[in-house]
């Protein structure tokens, strides 16, 4: 392990958290928001997790789209996907085709929306229709 890695989340850290519900029968999800891809690589030993590709919203509002399918696309077959940030109804299709996450998390989409419950309303159909 990178001596940058420990600074940022030592491994005792992981471990305990890997720990905690796998003694309660839970799961947990791990953010790589600004992850380097070498270390998504060594935490995805972890497969009981789940772990989020996030896009920051600075990120999105200087219009940076990181490729959320070169980590996605890591050969790890049991590894469970979450998204989060820039996730919008016109985005969902995209996001569909290039990457299959078990989780979509929608924020601003929503709470920023005209009409809030009909944001919620219309990403929802969207996701189960997907």
């Amino acid at each position: 392990m990178n001596a940058e890695f420990a600074r940022v989340a030592p491994l005792v850290t992981i471990e305990t958290c890997m720990d905690v519900p796998r003694r309660h029968g839970k799961t947990v999800m791990v953010d790589l928001l600004n992850t380097p891809e070498d270390q998504v690589r060594e935490l995805l030993k972890y497969d009981e997790a789940v772990f989020c590709l996030h896009v920051s919203k600075d990120e999105q509002e200087e219009g940076v789209r990181p490729e959320r399918e070169k980590c996605a696309a890591i050969p790890v077959p049991s590894v469970r996907w979450a998204t989060a940030g820039g996730i919008t109804l016109s985005f969902l299709g995209k996001l569909r085709k290039s990457f299959h996450p078990s989780v979509v998390i929608v924020g601003t989409a929503i709470t920023k929306a005209e009409n809030p419950k009909e944001a919620a309303r219309q990403l929802k159909q969207a996701i189960v229709k997907g």
